[in-house]
Order: C-alpha cells, then structure tokens, then sequence
C-alpha cells in the first residue's frame, strides 16, 4: 500500500495491489475529493489500513463483471489448475466429485468466504453421512475442500486462520480395514488354453493378449504402445506413454513404470510379421488406430474364457499370471521387479507375498 500525491488535482490517493481470481494482479487506486493537500497525509496514513480493508469487501466483481471469488468460480478455476497440473483422470474424478456432492450441498454464488463456513462444512458432513459411499469416498472428497481452501488461500480469497479451523473439520475419517483381496491369475497351462482358443482370423486379439501376458503390461500402457516403441534387435519394446479411459496420450502410472520390457522371441517374430502386413507408420499405435474402448477388449477377453472354460480373471489379472510364473519358476526376485516396472523389490514382495510362502525357509536352509 501506498498514499500517493496526484499534484496535478492536489489530492492524495491510496494504491494498493489486489489479487485476481485467475492467479495475476491488479492495480487499485482509491480516490476521495476530501483528500486534499490540507487534509493531510499523516491523518490519511491512519485511515489507511480500514479504507483498504473496505475497498476489498466491495470488490467481489471483477473486470469480467462476474463474481471473482464465488464459490462456484473459485471450484471452476480449481479444476482447471487440476487439468493442467495432474494427469487427466485424476482431474476429472475430481470435477466429478466436486459436481455431484461439493456444489449441491454448498451455496456456490456466495463469495467463497461466506460459503464454506464452520456452519455449512458441518452440514455438509452431515449430509455425505446419508449418501451411499464409502469411507474412502467421503475422505476423498474431504481432501478436495482441503485443496480448495488452499487454493482460495493463495489467491488473499479465504484467510488462512479460518482455513486452518475448517480444514480441522475436515479431517479423514477412519475406514475399516478390508481383507487384502486375493489375486486373480492363470497357471501356465490355464493361460495356454485361453491362448490358443483365437482362430487363426483373430490374430489380432491374439497378438494383444500375448503382449499384455508376456509383457507383464497395464492395459493403458498397452493401448498407448506405437511401432516405433519395438526394439528388434533387443527383443525388447519401451513403455513410454498409456492411453487414459477417454483414449487421450497420459504418463504412465509412475517413473519406474516408463522402462523397456524384454519380451521372448517367437512373440517379436508375431510382432515382426504383424507389422510387414500391416505397413504402418512409425507413429501409429500398434493394436488400434482410433482409440478403443477397454470394454470391447473385456469383451472379447470374457468370450474366450468361457471358450476355454478357465477361471475368469481381469485383464489386469494377465500381468499378475506372468509375475506368479516367474516366481514360480525360480527367477530372481530383482528380474521380477524389474520385469514389472516395480519401484523397489519391496513393492514386488508386498504385492505377491503369498507366492513366497517359504522364503525365508530356504535362505537359511543355504546358510547351513
């Protein structure tokens, strides 16, 4: 803030500087004709802070003649920062959250400061007490009000002291704990039969399963994989990228996951035969020109199953099949890490611990 001296209307004024909705800053001038040369600069430095204080109340509209800090464009402009800071899923179970359950239960053409208040938080706890969701849901939306405030916050929108008693409110709350679901795979010889139950005019289908398989693959990373991604010199084919639910280009799920996968021989020659038929462009995905949806591949996935009368399993189950035959087969548990584009060997140990029963059995059984 600072009072300023107009010596052409012989006034003072104060200017300060007010943040905007979107992030930038404006220049505010506050002019009063009683502000003259003989009104005084010292007496005006008294009123400074009070006037500026007040100028801020009634500065709800801004240039764009719209409520700047609603609640309803305070929660529009927190989802836009969210798709250009997160990948998109993750941005979009939040704008769906936020639509379905924050904006119906709060009053949104309030400035945002009115509507979140320890009064409306607390009802709106109450009411997600009658909704149908589960705890780690509630909590979920939890954490987004949490990340709204902060957000208001550093935007001089909401004041950090009432943010921090209401972000005391929201709080998770405590979920029951739930047996660890077991994993669904295929034995070696239940794999094969689902295999090789594709005719010889699905060898598409065909192809994609033994890559997923053999590759040890989620399903985005093998949507998302392209001809130029095939090593065959190194029988090997890179995970750089997956394919979101919407068949938009995404970052695979973390930085270990982005890694080259070693796949056998007879599967790079499939490969090699696949691509000369289909003389595609370095750039082209490998299965599927448009984006295809995860249901028709469930849906194919579901029909040979029951042509090969195995046990049903995901199409994730397909990389937990290759991680059990591994194991099973004696390889070293850094290979299998590292084969699943794990962050740690402890990660792989976790994850398959039942595998494992007698583990510790035979490293002291070699000590003797």
């Amino acid at each position: 803030m600072a009072i300023i001296l107009d010596k052409k209307r012989k006034q003072y004024y104060i200017q300060y500087y007010i943040n905007n909705y979107d992030g930038s800053t404006t220049k505010v001038k506050i002019r009063n004709k009683n502000w003259t040369t003989e009104f005084g600069k010292k007496r005006l430095k008294l009123l400074e802070d009070e006037i500026v204080e007040e100028d801020k109340k009634k500065r709800i509209i801004n240039y764009h003649g719209r409520v700047a800090n609603s609640l309803d464009n305070v929660l529009n402009d927190y989802i836009k920062e969210k798709y250009l800071t997160n990948k998109e899923g993750t941005a979009y179970s939040q704008k769906l959250f936020i639509n379905k359950y924050i904006k119906p239960n709060f009053k949104i053409k309030q400035p945002i400061d009115k509507a979140i208040s320890i009064i409306s938080v607390n009802k709106y706890k109450v009411s997600m007490q009658g909704v149908d969701l589960c705890p780690k849901m509630i909590n979920f939306g939890y954490a987004i009000l949490r990340a709204v405030i902060d957000y208001a916050c550093s935007l001089d929108m909401f004041s950090f002291e009432m943010g921090g008693k209401i972000k005391l409110l929201l709080k998770p709350i405590k979920e029951a704990k739930k047996p660890k679901k077991e994993l669904q795979f295929w034995t070696v010889e239940e794999y094969n039969k689902f295999i090789n139950s594709f005719a010889e005019d699905e060898k598409k289908w065909k192809l994609l399963f033994e890559v997923t398989y053999w590759g040890a693959l989620r399903i985005g990373e093998l949507l998302g994989l392209k001809f130029k991604d095939i090593n065959y010199a190194n029988k090997t084919i890179s995970i750089k990228r997956q394919l979101d639910k919407h068949g938009h280009d995404a970052t695979t799920k973390n930085s270990s996951s982005s890694n080259s996968v070693t796949l056998p021989t007879f599967l790079m020659d499939e490969l090699k035969i696949y691509e000369e038929e289909n003389c595609p462009n370095p750039d082209d995905y490998i299965f599927f020109i448009k984006h295809t949806s995860r249901t028709s591949i469930k849906r194919v996935m579901d029909a040979h199953i029951e042509l090969a009368g195995v046990p049903h399993i995901t199409k994730h189950g397909l990389r937990h099949s290759m991680a059990s035959r591994m194991i099973n087969q004696g390889v070293n548990i850094l290979v299998v890490s590292k084969h699943l584009r794990h962050a740690s060997t402890q990660q792989t140990l976790d994850t398959y611990s039942h595998l494992f029963p007698n583990i510790n059995k035979d490293i002291i059984d070699k000590l003797v």
